[in-house]
């Protein structure tokens, strides 16, 4: 079973500390990159937003499936 909190970075954020910064950013509309940030994020990004547990373990299991050794038929 998975247990996360909070929902992924998103690409290309810069990867902790940029999406740390991101964050920062966003609460701030007088920040120097708020901006930014708005346009990378939207103004709807909710970093707390539990993610969809379901769906990931679905998603993983379908990859197990496609990923799984297939047996050889025999000629």
């Amino acid at each position: 079973m998975l247990d996360a909190v909070g929902i992924r970075p998103p690409e290309d954020c810069g990867g902790p500390w940029g999406y740390a910064e991101k964050l920062e950013a966003l609460g701030d509309p007088h920040h120097e990159y708020y901006e930014e940030a708005l346009d990378t994020l939207g103004d709807d990004h909710d970093p707390n937003a539990k993610p969809d547990i379901p769906l990931i373990e679905a998603r993983l299991e379908a990859l197990a499936k496609k990923w799984a050794p297939r047996t050889r038929r025999r000629a």
